[in-house]
């Protein structure tokens, strides 16, 4: 297993993309095509990542149950998230006019809004996936850290988008990123001081739990994000593909 420091400097990675992603919209709005292409990619190198870290891994134990209960858990952690994140949307876009009394009143309504607190949430279950994987497979956990850092640097893209859009200012927004940015590397601590602490079994029903929230993320949120607004193409579908392959090549070439 490594060690923690190693662990929490590797979580750092993904935390500098959400970063570089807040920054990026202040300057760039990639097009629907080129986020599709993108999310299709990362897509690919997350399920890798599962079938060749992850799945292998709930094996070692005789006993399903810690596996069925911990991926069961899984499902239900991510399906709150989904739920929390889908309340308090509507209405709340601003046209970003208006005097500085109502942009002060706004801002503080932003930064406690459900996108914000969903987001929050997703970040810190990377940062605990990032480092459950890291601590059971380096490989696997650089796998999952490089496809995390893709995702979360289109995720910070994205949300400074909407709320500059919203009407939040520009400091304020990368106060909020910076401390967003903070969750991956205390959940890359947190995930294998628990899996530490906990027997085998209990283990197993962690790595589970990853493997469902991964899954949950391909399916629900990056493979979904990418259909929204871009047209269906051969290049996209194959993105899929080659992010998957990358991800058996680097595995190969590593072993």
């Amino acid at each position: 297993m490594l060690p923690l420091l190693d662990i929490f400097l590797l979580s750092l990675i993904p935390a500098a993309g959400l970063l570089l992603g807040g920054c990026l919209a202040f300057a760039w709005r990639p097009g629907a095509q080129t986020r599709s292409g993108i999310q299709h990619f990362t897509a690919g190198v997350v399920i890798a990542a599962v079938a060749a870290e992850l799945v292998p891994a709930l094996h070692v134990t005789t006993s399903p149950l810690p596996m069925a209960i911990g991926f069961l858990f899984g499902i239900l952690a991510m399906l709150a998230v989904r739920r929390f994140a889908g309340e308090g949307h509507d209405g709340e876009d601003h046209d970003g006019h208006g005097d500085g009394a109502d942009q002060e009143a706004d801002t503080g309504a932003l930064l406690r809004s459900a996108l914000v607190v969903a987001v929050a949430v997703d970040l810190l279950v990377d940062g605990l996936l990032a480092g459950v994987t890291l601590a059971n497979s380096l490989q696997g956990g650089l796998v999952i850290v490089g496809a995390l850092s893709l995702e979360v640097l289109f995720l910070g893209l994205a949300l400074l988008v909407s709320l500059r859009n919203r009407g939040l200012g520009r400091a304020a927004a990368l106060v909020l990123l910076a401390g967003l940015a903070v969750l991956l590397p205390v959940g890359g601590i947190v995930g294998p001081l628990v899996l530490r602490a906990l027997p085998a079994e209990a283990g197993i029903g962690v790595m589970a739990f990853a493997t469902a929230a991964l899954l949950y993320l391909v399916f629900e949120e990056l493979l979904a994000e990418a259909h929204e607004g871009a047209r269906d193409s051969s290049l996209t579908t194959a993105l899929l593909f080659l992010g998957f392959l990358a991800v058996l090549l680097i595995k190969a070439v590593l072993e």
